[in-house]
């Protein structure tokens, strides 16, 4: 065999020579030869000639990027890492290790080579003797030598010099390399670099001159050169083909070796087989590098960390604390780890080599390398705490600030300067969302020009009592702002400033039709952009109707407020609108975007807690986040159960604990004793900037007091529908688990669909709770709802990914528990993972919703909105039906006048002036609670008949809720403030008992108006004789009278129309209404006339109206049963449908005498009820996720978090105005 397989082996400065031996599981040369002479027989070596130059350039100094370029294989990089491998020459750069990160290296790597000695193995056979068992450890022999040297040229660039430094050093490498190929370019096959343009073999002038070098090379006595310049590189090199020249003949050095392995010569006579090394695999081999590079960082990492503490401590004694030595233990620790490692590793690769042990004794060691102390998860984030607190420190102190503990923080305090204090502990920087921030704002504080001082204040746990860094601002010994990340939200805010003495603050409620103020600032010089305008004392956004303005602290006129804007141009000065431009920019205000969603579901299935847990959502972008807070967010109350097992003597046993959260309202039970949790439908008002997300809770259906109930909450629910323009979304709320569907269909779908309308489907979405146990999909309720929906197709629901939202509300359970002290760790990154999930749900929702076309509910002829118009119209109509009647009577008394033979001309005249009775109402901003015994009741004489005037308003206003209006003795007035907790009210003018008691809305007049009719007066002024004039005085009276009659008719059909229409379509057990009513009235006038009777007044006029109420009242009922009988009889009427109930009310409004009067009335009722619609209103500091969510579809702004903005100059302005 005239050649055999062979490996290069980079020579390293060992010198050895054919027929050594070698042992791969070592790496190593053995002192033995295959070759009993010195040297052997020139007929068996082959001499090639081989000049030519390389240049390379090392871009780095990781293992990876130096094995590379300088030719080593895997398995020889692991045997150099191990130790096993000793170098000198030019392999001296391997050893050169970088200590710090504060620089970067590389070098430039020249190759000259200039022959190859190849020794045929086979002729030496032939003509030697050779010993194939002088050395039976030896797996290979050296057979080919190539000849040459190698020099490295390393330098380094420090980071603080450039932000590019790597990317420069990079440049300046190969600009050197191309001067040294320049100058050494022997053959053709140097190494391509970039062209370099020189002039006498002269490096150019912007060669790297301001670096110094280390040259590494296999030139004797200039092995290792350190600390030169650019000019020692270029005379190194200058001189370098003379130094070789001198070398062994211009050979060189010994470059490269190839071995051939002894298994490959088992043909030769008296060779025998080896059994193969063992290798670890290449995988492995490339782990193996990349370990020591991660340990490398470490080192350095540690190292650079050990200079920066030992500078500071010397600049500031006092900032070395007992964290320090904590944090310098453990990285000791680190180091020892590592040291440790690395000899584990030498022996183990040496095992594996050896048979010893399997690979996987070193894919152990390997494991441990990343998951013991030295693991990147423990290294990494303890070094970057550990420098991040050294950079903290020498940025402040290279700032002229002060680095301290609390107390020296309070002795600066002390001195009355203007001053910052950065309050912090250790554990606060795990919020990372509260310490960048405040990190953000004390760079810039850092660097303003002022004579402010600037105090970072290392808090030890306990010494101060807030749970987040902080940042407060001192003003001559006052803390002036408490919190600067807090106050960064109001920072770009401009600010509307109410007179202290105008603020009412009676705690009524917000009428649900304010506007968000947007406008320019009266100053001239900040010109016409409008603004949002915040309250200066309550910093909460300040919004407007009816003339007023409202906020946190109440309510205040208009008028009351002078404005400072946040324009630089506006300074610290307050100015005031010109009334006349205030109105007009007021009538100007847009509505809020509304994004109102209704929540139904079973009971039980979590309405409460998921509305809870969806506010939480908003707010945190995480469990984590949410948990480093220390309030617990919660809008509605709920409670549940967690339990865990303890140890005893007597046993392990379950310990409960019972978790509660909010506080109850009048909506809302926490349902730990079965009841159902929401009691009636609530309203959760949550704004966000332009916007208004409304969360509509209604009580579950299946609610544990029984059927009734469900349809009384479910009357209910239509009713607070009917104060909302549109619903964006109707959310489905199902367990994952119900295989029972029916009961939620029925009255979530079907009666829901029923009462509004149709096209109300489209906005129909479907949420599961509690998903966790189905991996967030909607698990076993999917089929059954699937068949559900099949079943009514024409109700044109859908089951699609994108309407199926999976929700779990376990990790706010986890949350409510932390907060009380009970944390399920054992679970917490099951719970972490819930919480992501919901949160995406979430968001996805929101967006979802925002992209569907809102369902209008006030627009739609729905059958919910005929039902409310027909309630709002019935004590309307029994009223105008009582005047009427009334009218009625005066008309006939006054023809019966005018009829008198004996009545004179002057009287006949004045009788065309005659009197009726007319209804004022006032609307009242809320209710009174008014006392109706009689004692408490005046009269006032209406044309002949006694009306009461209620003179004891025993309390005026009242804020009492779901009280319902001119029902005596309602259960809710017990907690009205007239009592006080007791029975009887508490008025010195009353003293009655609360059952004598009612709420009323309105006031109502009635009163004597003096009416004329324009056609009759001219009529009677051509009269000639007495007879015409009684004639035409009478004819105008009896047309009159006709008038009042026809449109008496009127009502009253329309009355027992709607009568019959709610009879038809109630949901819950039908009780006319009117019939009500009509008996409330009838009552009063009864007890009115009782009472006067026993005081020996007649009351004869008022008796006629009994009877008229009693009339009335017979007639009704009499309409209403023709209508039935005719609804059975073979020949049936057509009954209104919800588009003629709308008709028949215009009808009624185009009434030309009681028209208006009777839609007025309707309009200060259906106010008066709007009045009772109350919502709570919660304004969350949103995470940006969700106001992404909630941005219209393709709106590419950049939504911005203010608590991660640092918009400190706003700030600093900020801190001027206040």
């Amino acid at each position: 065999m005239s050649t055999l397989p062979g490996q290069l082996r980079p020579a390293l400065g060992h010198n050895a020579d054919f027929g050594d031996f070698y042992d791969v599981r070592t790496d190593r040369f053995i002192p033995l030869s295959l070759l009993p002479g010195a040297n052997p027989s020139p007929k068996t070596i082959t001499i090639t000639k081989i000049e030519s130059a390389n240049t390379v350039v090392i871009a780095d100094d990781t293992l990876h990027e130096k094995f590379t370029k300088l030719g080593f294989g895997n398995e020889l990089a692991a045997s150099f890492l191990a130790g096993m491998v000793p170098v000198s020459g030019s392999g001296y750069y391997l050893r050169s290790t970088r200590r710090s990160d504060q620089y970067v290296e590389g070098a430039v790597l020249l190759e000259l080579t200039t022959e190859r000695m190849t020794l045929d193995l086979s002729r030496v056979q032939e003509t030697e003797n050779i010993s194939p068992d002088a050395c039976p450890t030896a797996t290979h022999v050296v057979a080919g030598i190539t000849f040459g040297a190698r020099v490295v040229v390393a330098t380094r660039l420090a980071l603080h010099k450039s932000p590019e430094a790597a990317k420069q050093l990079q440049i300046k490498l190969e600009e050197l390399a191309s001067y040294i190929s320049g100058r050494h370019a022997l053959t053709s096959k140097s190494s391509p670099v970039q062209d370099y343009n020189h002039e006498n073999g002269k490096p150019p002038h912007d060669a790297p001159g301001d670096l110094t070098f280390a040259i590494f090379s296999d030139i004797s006595h200039l092995q290792h050169v350190q600390n030169v310049g650019i000019k020692e590189v270029t005379r190194f090199m200058d001189e370098l083909p003379s130094r070789m020249a001198a070398m062994d003949y211009g050979r060189g050095v010994n470059l490269f070796y190839t071995l051939v392995p002894i298994d490959s010569m088992q043909s030769m006579s008296g060779f025998r087989t080896f059994s193969p090394v063992v290798q670890p695999s290449d995988g492995i081999l490339q782990q193996i590098i990349r370990t020591f590079d991660h340990w490398n960082r470490v080192e350095r990492a540690i190292h650079d960390y050990h200079a920066k503490s030992k500078a500071i401590f010397f600049r500031c004694p006092t900032t070395n604390r007992p964290e320090t030595e904590t944090i310098e233990s453990q990285l000791e620790s680190i180091l020892e780890e590592i040291l440790n490692l690395k000899s584990d590793y030498r022996r183990a690769l040496s095992d594996v080599r050896s048979s010893r042990c399997t690979p996987a004794g070193l894919t152990k060691v390997l494991q441990r390398s990343y998951t013991g102390k030295g693991s990147p998860k423990v290294v990494e984030p303890l070094l970057s705490e550990a420098v991040e607190g050294l950079d903290l420190k020498m940025t402040v102190l290279d700032h002229g600030g002060q680095y301290t503990d609390f107390a020296g923080a309070s002795s600066a305090i002390s001195t009355g300067s203007n001053i910052y204090v950065f309050y912090f502990t250790r554990i606060m920087k795990q919020d990372r969302d509260s310490w960048n921030t405040n990190h953000c704002i004390l760079l810039n504080l850092l660097r303003r020009k002022s004579d402010y001082v600037v105090v970072v204040a290392e808090c030890a746990p306990g010494e101060i009592g807030f749970s987040k860094s902080r940042i407060s601002f001192y003003r001559h010994y006052d803390k002036v702002i408490e919190d600067m990340r807090e106050a960064q939200d109001h920072a770009d805010q401009s600010f509307a400033k109410y007179d202290l003495k105008s603020i009412n603050t009676d705690g009524r409620p917000m009428p649900i039709d304010r506007r968000l103020i947007k406008l320019p600032c009266p100053f001239g010089a900040c010109g016409n952009e409008s603004r949002e305008w915040h309250c200066y004392k309550c910093r909460q956004p300040l919004e407007y109707s009816d003339l007023h303005f409202y906020c946190d602290c109440g309510h205040t006129d208009v008028k009351s407020f002078t404005w400072q804007c946040n324009s630089l141009a506006h300074g610290t000065q307050v100015v005031q609108y010109y009334p006349e431009a205030l109105r007009a920019s007021l009538l100007k205000l847009e509505s809020y975007k509304e994004q109102n969603i209704l929540l139904l579901g079973e009971t039980g299935v979590g309405k409460s807690t998921f509305i809870n847990a969806f506010y939480n959502y908003m707010i945190y972008r995480d469990l984590d986040d949410a948990m480093t807070h220390e309030k617990l967010e919660a809008i509605i109350p709920s409670s549940f159960t967690i339990q865990r097992i303890e140890d005893s003597p007597s046993g392990r046993r379950f310990i409960q604990t019972d978790i509660r959260v909010g506080g109850n309202d009048n909506f809302e039970v926490d349902g730990s004793r079965g009841d159902s949790a929401t009691q009636k439908t609530g309203v959760y008002r949550i704004p966000i900037g332009d916007r208004i997300v409304r969360i509509i809770d209604t009580p579950g259906v299946g609610d544990v007091r029984g059927i009734d109930a469900d349809r009384k909450n479910l009357d209910n629910i239509l009713q607070t529908l009917s104060r909302i323009n549109s619903l964006s979304g109707i959310v489905i709320l199902l367990k994952p688990n119900a295989s029972r569907l029916t009961l939620t269909f029925r009255f979530c779908i079907r009666e829901l669909l029923t009462y509004l309308h149709r096209d109300a489907a489209r906005n129909i979405v479907w949420g599961f709770t509690n998903t966790r146990q189905s991996n967030y999909m909607p698990g076993d309720s999917y089929k059954p709802l699937e068949r559900l929906l099949q079943q009514h197709e024409s109700l044109g629901l859908s089951l699609t990914p994108d309407n199926v939202f999976c929700f779990d509300s376990e990790s706010f359970r986890c949350l409510a528990a932390q907060k009380q002290g009970c944390v399920p760790t054992e679970n917490l990154n099951d719970f972490r993972r819930s919480w992501e999930r919901s949160a995406e749900e979430t968001n996805r929702l929101l967006q979802y919703v925002s992209s569907l076309q809102p369902h209008s509910v006030t627009g739609t002829p729905c059958l919910n909105r005929a039902r409310e118009l027909i309630s709002q119209l019935t004590a309307p109509i029994a009223e105008v039906d009582d005047k009427i009647r009334w009218n009625i009577k005066m008309v006939k008394d006054q023809l019966a006048k005018v009829n008198d033979a004996k009545t004179r001309s002057d009287v006949l005249k004045q009788s065309l002036h005659y009197e009726r009775v007319d209804i004022e109402l006032h609307r009242l901003p809320r209710p009174r609670t008014v006392c109706k015994s009689p004692a408490c009741v005046d009269f006032k004489d209406v044309g002949g008949v006694k009306r009461p005037i209620y003179k004891s308003l025993c309390h005026d206003p009242c804020y009492l809720t779901h009280v319902t209006e001119e029902v005596v003795g309602h259960a809710g007035l017990i907690r009205c403030s007239a009592f006080s907790g007791h029975s009887k009210c508490q008025n010195t003018t009353c003293g009655h008992h609360w059952r004598e008691h009612m709420h009323m809305w309105y006031s109502q007049e009635e009163k004597m108006v003096t009416a004329v009719d324009p056609e009759v007066q001219s009529k009677l002024q051509k009269s000639t004789s007495k007879f015409e004039a009684r004639k035409t005085v009478m004819q105008g009276l009896e047309e009159d009278l006709a008038e009042h009659r026809k449109e008496l008719e009127e009502i009253r059909n329309a009355a027992s129309q709607f009568g019959l229409f709610l009879k038809r379509n109630s949901i819950t057990p039908y009780n006319d209404a009117m019939i009500s009513y009509l008996d409330v009235l009838i009552k009063d006038e009864r007890n009115l006339i009782g009472f006067h009777t026993s005081q020996g007044d007649a009351l004869p006029e008022n008796k006629n109206r009994l009877k008229g109420l009693e009339k009335s009242k017979s007639e009704y009922q009499a309409r209403i049963k023709v209508l039935e009988d005719q609804m059975t009889s073979p020949g049936n009427i057509e009954l209104l449908d919800e588009q003629g109930v709308e008709d028949m009310v215009e009808k009624l409004y185009s009434l030309p005498r009681w028209g208006s009067r009777l839609k007025g009335i309707r309009q200060v009722v259906e106010w008066s009820k709007a009045e009772n619609f109350r919502e709570q209103q919660f304004r969350p500091r949103v995470n940006k996720d969700i106001l992404a969510s909630l941005q219209p579809q393709g709106d590419k702004r950049t939504v911005g978090n203010t608590l991660q903005e640092c918009r400190v100059n706003s700030l600093f302005g900020y801190i001027e105005r206040i």
